[in-house]
């Protein structure tokens, strides 16, 4: 029967990994990091993952045991087995979301100027765990034996949050660019002899992998996919072309540059001077509050997840006061929105489409490390109203819903109207991402106007991709 020691020894046992990770991530933002320990990263993250993979899979299982034999049990026992499972399991995505952040903050380095490609990533589903059985050994083979094939940097997209399509990315050094992507397939032969067939598009690159070398000989053992796999292989090869062609097509598009005022400086006061004893609230911007508290100390990654929240009560005490900030008694429709910056409970960062991963935040070294592994609890509290106001200040119609949920955003521009659909996105760059009210309201505002320019006049539905880049941070 799995216990809570079992959780918190596979979460610590997953943490090694993760804190040598985050060592060597600290190194290469320094230039110090030595090129084994490039290659090694995405290993030890992977060995991280198999870890909590293979402990998230046995939860499951439990629970699939204990469901088909519920009628052995008692109702009271059942349920309070159930709900220990489901804590576990919990446990287990919050160490897979802190994994997953150290893996976005690598692949950004290589990723960070391929907008229009992290766009076509978006359009997949994210992947909670790694693969199971065979085809998980093939890409963690694939990915500890072959790093480095062709002169390619291989990038490992199941340990991140955003790289969906495809199994690997191909970085090519000299170009600076990604020059391919790809798609594994493994196949058990006999013993410990595995067959990995790679399928991979390079999108009109000029790609290394394409260049055959004299010297290679064709392995004679290996066997051609079945008809199957081979069918399923060149859908997904498909896809990946389509993917890359509409990289190129992206880079025609009309863009806008502006610059934006965030609110990292109040989220770094907060950590640093926080404690134990209540959360420390500032206002941030008009309409958001940030609060940070310090439990105590627990060097444990897998107590620190566990440990009971009993004794948060007296730690939001602030939180009331400082609500009232962020209130203006000039508006009918004020609400309020809580989340947590820093939250992996779903097994992947809270991070907006076209944002920055955590790690990269311009923050202290020591500020992100306690954000990301949990040593320190930062809260938000946003007021969207204030963001609609400005908006309706600036000619703009806000038709709410039911629960304070924008329905619709609307404008007249001349005798046309412009809706803006999917507002919550713009919404939440307020609170996960930072962002001023004024500056996404200015960001609006810019991309409606390049929207008609661009119409003329004519009815047209024109999508607005934001990608949100910041200035390095120069502190030692």
């Amino acid at each position: 029967m799995i216990s809570e020691k079992r959780i918190v020894r596979a979460v610590d046992d997953a943490n090694v990994h993760f804190l040598w990770c985050w060592e060597r991530f600290q190194k290469l933002k320094r230039f110090e990091i030595e090129p084994q320990d490039l290659t090694d990263f995405q290993v030890r993250l992977t060995a991280a993952f198999t870890i909590l993979d293979r402990t998230y899979r046995l939860i499951k299982a439990d629970q699939k045991r204990l469901i088909e034999r519920k009628e052995q049990y008692s109702r009271p026992w059942f349920a309070s087995r159930m709900g220990k499972l489901d804590l576990y399991l919990k446990a287990v995505k919050e160490a897979l979301g802190i994994g997953r952040s150290l893996g976005d903050g690598f692949a950004w380095i290589f990723y960070k100027d391929e907008s229009a490609l992290l766009e076509q990533h978006n359009t997949e589903q994210r992947q909670l765990l790694l693969p199971p059985s065979v085809g998980g050994l093939g890409e963690r083979a694939f990915i500890e034996k072959l790093q480095g094939l062709k002169g390619m940097f291989v990038l490992y997209h199941a340990i991140t949050s955003f790289l969906r399509l495809g199994d690997v990315s191909f970085f090519d050094p000299v170009s600076g660019e990604i020059v391919g992507i790809g798609e594994l397939k493994t196949r058990h032969v006999e013993g410990d002899r595995y067959d990995i067939t790679l399928g991979f598009v390079s999108g009109g690159f000029e790609n290394p992998m394409l260049k055959q070398d004299e010297s290679e000989e064709p392995d004679v053992r290996f066997e051609p996919l079945d008809q199957s796999t081979r069918k399923k292989l060149n859908k997904q090869m498909d896809q990946l072309g389509n993917a890359l062609e509409m990289r190129v097509k992206a880079d025609a598009n009309p863009r806008i540059e502006t610059s934006s005022k965030f609110h990292f400086e109040v989220l770094e006061r907060n950590i640093q001077s926080c404690g134990a004893r209540a959360f420390e609230m500032r206002k941030a911007g008009p309409g958001l509050i940030l609060g940070a508290w310090r439990p105590r100390l627990q060097s444990s990654l897998g107590k620190r997840i566990m440990r009971s929240a009993t004794n948060i009560d007296a730690a939001i005490s602030p939180v009331e006061a400082a609500v009232a900030k962020i209130l203006d008694p000039q508006l009918e429709d004020n609400c309020l929105f809580i989340g947590n910056l820093g939250n992996h409970e779903t097994g992947f960062p809270v991070t907006p489409s076209g944002g920055v991963p955590m790690i990269w935040w311009p923050l202290g070294e020591q500020q992100i490390h306690d954000l990301l592994f949990g040593h320190v609890l930062v809260i938000t509290l946003f007021n969207p109203a204030i963001l609609w106001a400005i908006l309706r200040k600036r000619g703009f119609e806000v038709i709410l819903g039911r629960r304070s949920r924008v329905l619709k955003i609307t404008k007249k521009v001349g005798k046309a109207g412009l809706d803006l659909e999917n507002f919550s996105y713009f919404e939440n760059l307020i609170p996960y991402a930072l962002m001023d009210e004024n500056a996404v309201a200015d960001m609006i505002d810019a991309s409606v106007k390049q929207i008609v320019a661009a119409a003329g006049g004519r009815p047209a539905k024109v999508g607005i991709r934001p990608h949100l880049r910041f200035e390095p941070d120069r502190r030692k």
